[in-house]
């Protein structure tokens, strides 16, 4: 099967001629904000299931468009004007889609067995084919004044529900580490039937007259293992190691995996992939933001290299090497996608709870991104006080960052934090 009969068995190219690809109507082309905008990152089901009277003191959330415009109503409360809409749970939609499956709970027994009884009484009525969360979303957020993008999880196949549909009826494209394991739940960017794939899936949120992309290349860690050296462990799919072969002769299961070119190589694949997006953008979508969202320099990440974490990768409480190189350990080539006018802006993920953190990430990134492309600092507003979210956004501010993302909107529901967001709207500058 060649590459287009591929695309054309999976709908990957008829599922794009289907969507809409022109540009939306000038109306719903919303300015980017001046002064230095906040941007919340959104994950609906984390409402949907964090939201009882337990947690918040309020009623549950339906799972209804209501519940959509109820968040969004919080966000122009609080002075937001920009929110990055979770698209994708693991490998499958969020949204609508003709490419991949609609999200609509646990897929298999052993997901089944790791909830509860009350949130897999929720699990019930959890379902993206019920009504489009997505179109809700950004027609809302449009509504009011608010520039809404698609927050594209693209580098991880299961996000706690089960492997993707897209994983297991392609087995032939995972992901591969360096003692031969196959991964099930990482697809590999070394196949251009994957990277045509997640270019369509970012065409469909595209059609539906949303902002921009945030891609999110950072989530999944637990598919892309280091050493205590931070050199990758993952990324030996057949393609790959051919072409590092045939480039030096030399067998890469054999060499260390920090081999300079044997991580160029594999690097290459995740640039090329930021490419063709890039280009899609450009060409059908101009006007609209691209963000990369990626690891950045610090970031604990996924380990393998011991038996317990061998034996159980995804475990959280098993302790992780720090990621000191994140282009010898995640194939992250900040200067490479600044330089070629890749995206529009760049943040970089470690989850950072206060200040140094943050311009600890800045001191490092900055300086190889340069004004090539703008910088959004990343702060982790969960557990934060009120006091401690306005001294982090004015220094901030201070710094010269040309954004900042917050992860997530729920953090103020949680903490009561609403009004603290948006006195800081209030000092930004506009």
């Amino acid at each position: 099967m060649n590459r287009r009969d591929f695309l054309k068995t999976t709908g990957a190219l008829a599922g794009a001629q289907l969507l809409p690809t022109n540009a939306v109507p000038a109306a719903c082309q919303l300015p980017t904000p001046r002064g230095m905008p906040i941007a919340l990152m959104n994950t609906f089901i984390d409402w949907y299931f964090g939201w009882s009277p337990a947690t918040t003191g309020k009623a549950p959330l339906p799972w209804s468009p209501d519940a959509v415009k109820t968040i969004l109503d919080r966000h122009a409360a609080a002075g937001n004007k920009t929110v990055y809409w979770r698209t994708t749970d693991g490998g499958d939609a969020m949204y609508w889609s003709k490419l991949c499956r609609v999200s609509h709970g646990p897929t298999t027994d052993e997901t089944r067995q790791n909830y509860g009884p009350e949130v897999t009484e929720k699990f019930k009525q959890y379902d993206f084919g019920k009504f489009d969360v997505f179109r809700t979303a950004v027609d809302y957020g449009h509504e009011l004044g608010m520039r809404v993008l698609a927050w594209f999880e693209c580098d991880n196949e299961d996000h706690g529900l089960g492997p993707s549909e897209f994983i297991v009826k392609h087995p032939q494209f995972a992901r591969v580490w360096w003692d031969h394991s196959v991964v099930p739940w990482g697809l590999s960017l070394a196949f251009p039937e994957v990277v045509d794939y997640k270019i369509g899936m970012a065409r469909e949120m595209m059609a539906y007259g949303c902002d921009g992309i945030f891609l999110d290349l950072a989530r999944g860690a637990y598919s892309r293992p280091i050493n205590d050296g931070s050199a990758a462990l993952w990324g030996y799919e057949e393609p790959l190691v051919k072409r590092y072969r045939d480039r030096t002769g030399c067998d890469a299961f054999g060499v260390d995996p920090g081999e300079p070119a044997w991580v160029d190589v594999r690097a290459e694949c995740f640039t090329g992939m930021i490419r063709a997006l890039g280009r899609m953008m450009r060409a059908e979508f101009p006007g609209k933001e691209l963000v990369l969202y990626v690891s950045g320099k610090g970031r604990s990440v996924g380990w393998v290299q011991t038996e317990e974490r061998k034996r159980n990768p995804k475990n959280p409480k098993i302790l992780s090497p720090t990621l000191t190189d994140p282009y010898k350990g995640a194939f992250i080539d900040l200067s490479t996608y600044a330089r070629e006018g890749l995206c529009d802006a760049i943040c970089t993920h470690v989850w950072p709870k206060d200040f140094d953190q943050i311009r600890q990430q800045h001191d490092w990134a900055k300086p190889l991104i340069g004004d090539r492309c703008r910088y959004y600092a990343e702060f982790y507003g969960f557990g934060s006080s009120a006091e401690h979210l306005l001294e982090v956004c004015k220094r901030v501010k201070d710094l010269g960052c040309d954004g900042m993302v917050i992860s997530e909107d729920g953090a103020f529901e949680l903490g009561n934090t609403w009004k603290a967001l948006k006195l800081a709207n209030e000092r930004r500058g506009t």
